[in-house]
């Protein structure tokens, strides 16, 4: 038990080793370059994406959720390639790019943060939903304060075990992985009452 344990917690590593305080800075600006287009912003402070970022559509995988003022209407995919265009046209020294649900921002030194654009909607938020060019709805204020406070009734370490289950799900055939919203959505479920030992 005291290895897997201590394996987990390598792996975990691996996934996390993320400076908290510089994304911290760089979302302020990236925000700041954005102020025209945004109505809102959600910053998350869950550790980032998984895997070098190959696995990105959970709300405890991004560093923030971008409101954006675009048309609701459009597809996911324009309102993605606006939003990158935005940020290669104000932004220097960095590499943009988008993938299906999330802008990335790549720094000089390597570091990358995950912003992932939503719109307004009459009855709530849409993000880009991970399976095709389509939309999500989400809640993200109500979601997030059950995730958190479902990990801190777990000792902290609900987080971590859902990044580690999505480096694991990431490696599934695609038809066969969960998204990221629903592992989060299991987890908060599965550890209701949760009573066990707190270890990864």
């Amino acid at each position: 038990s005291s290895d897997l344990n201590a394996f987990l917690s390598g792996a975990l590593a691996a996934i996390n080793s993320r400076d908290i305080d510089r994304i911290s800075e760089c979302l302020d600006d990236v925000e700041d370059h954005l102020t025209d287009e945004l109505e809102q912003s959600f910053k998350f402070r869950f550790g980032g994406s998984v895997a070098k970022h190959t696995y990105v559509d959970g709300l405890s995988d991004v560093d923030t959720l971008l409101v954006l003022k675009d048309d609701p209407n459009q597809s996911p995919l324009a309102i993605l390639e606006h939003l990158t265009n935005v940020l290669r046209a104000r932004l220097t020294n960095v590499s943009v790019d988008h993938g299906r649900v999330a802008v990335t921002i790549t720094y000089s030194d390597g570091m990358q943060i995950q912003l992932v654009p939503a719109v307004k909607t009459p009855d709530g938020l849409r993000v880009p939903a991970w399976k095709a060019n389509g939309w999500a709805e989400i809640n993200p204020e109500s979601f997030v304060a059950a995730l958190t406070r479902r990990n801190d009734q777990c000792g902290g370490k609900l987080i971590p075990t859902i990044k580690l289950a999505k480096a694991i799900n990431a490696t599934l055939p695609e038809a066969h992985q969960l998204s990221g919203y629903h592992v989060e959505s299991l987890a908060i479920a599965a550890f209701r009452g949760y009573e066990g030992p707190q270890t990864l």
